[in-house]
């Protein structure tokens, strides 16, 4: 594995750090498809070979091809994340595989601003020019598909921000693309046709896949059976991490899962439509299961 702690970004302008290098990544792909298409770990009863077949077939419509996971949040993202996606379509094409993007459209953005520099009388400032509009606590893919009114006043905000250096930024692309998904259903489809539509020049064409849209009852059904085992494994890994790494803050590099009483969270979130999403707890008795989401029993 990779030792984080001595890794250092590159100083200078236009370089670029790729670790492990591509002949190891090659070299991973096909150790984790020996180990993985043979393992026998049981996920809610059933290998987990089983279940990496299964989702492999229904949800990438692919069975033995190599498939490089890479994976964000749908909102604007800089240029160190959008390299994994040249990274794995690289990849990818050179063993003959599909390059995946999980869009992780079930979080909730700290913001809906976008951070836009601008330059006043010679001083360089930063505005943020809202996005979209969504109450604290919601998840990504609760943001209403913009129309177009929509669009045009976001792209009018920018290039009030921008001035001339709007029209040599990828912007106007992403804004093309991004009003013109017919398809889309909702905000975040929007997004991933105006990212999908500055990556079509480079040769990029990740195969998109939605996390609110993927089947995890198997997984679902292995956390709520074993809660127990799993949030003392969790809690273990997280302490251990911190040690090694002298972190010192409890929430970094995420929180524990809560324990209270004969209550245990797991890392799952339930929301309704237009609410605020809600830590999920598992209570096992005796002859019963109970969920709830921070009190509010959701099954038994």
């Amino acid at each position: 594995m990779l030792d984080f702690s001595k890794l250092e970004a590159p100083p200078g302008d236009g370089e670029f750090l790729v670790a492990p290098g591509p002949v190891a990544l090659a070299k991973a792909v096909s150790q984790n498809a020996a180990s993985l298409g043979e393992c026998d770990v049981k996920i809610a009863g059933t290998p987990l070979s089983h279940w990496r077949r299964t989702t492999r077939e229904r949800f990438l419509g692919v069975s033995d091809q190599p498939v490089i996971v890479t994976g964000h949040q749908p909102a604007f993202i800089h240029p160190g994340v959008w390299a994994k996606h040249v990274v794995a379509q690289r990849l990818s094409d050179a063993i003959g595989g599909r390059a995946v993007n999980l869009v992780v459209d079930n979080d909730a953005p700290n913001e809906t601003k976008l951070p836009v520099p601008t330059v006043v009388e010679g001083e360089v400032g930063l505005s943020r020019i809202p996005f979209a509009t969504l109450p604290s606590g919601r998840a990504y893919e609760q943001i209403p598909l913009h129309t177009r009114n929509d669009v045009s006043a976001f792209q009018r905000s920018l290039e009030g921000a921008l001035d001339d250096r709007y029209a040599s930024s990828q912007l106007p692309t992403f804004l093309t693309g991004f009003g013109d998904s017919h398809a889309a259903k909702d905000w975040v489809d929007q997004a991933i046709s105006g990212r999908r539509a500055i990556e079509a020049p480079f040769g990029i064409d990740l195969l998109d896949r939605r996390v609110s849209r993927f089947c995890w009852e198997p997984l679902l059904v292995e956390l709520i059976t074993n809660s127990e085992r799993f949030v003392a494994s969790y809690n273990k890994a997280l302490t251990d991490y911190r040690v090694r790494y002298r972190v010192r803050g409890r929430q970094r590099p995420i929180p524990d899962l809560a324990i209270e009483g004969d209550r245990r969270e797991i890392p799952v979130w339930a929301y309704r439509k237009g609410e605020p999403r809600q830590r999920v707890y598992v209570s096992c008795g005796r002859d019963k299961v109970r969920l709830d989401a921070e009190g509010e029993l959701i099954a038994e």
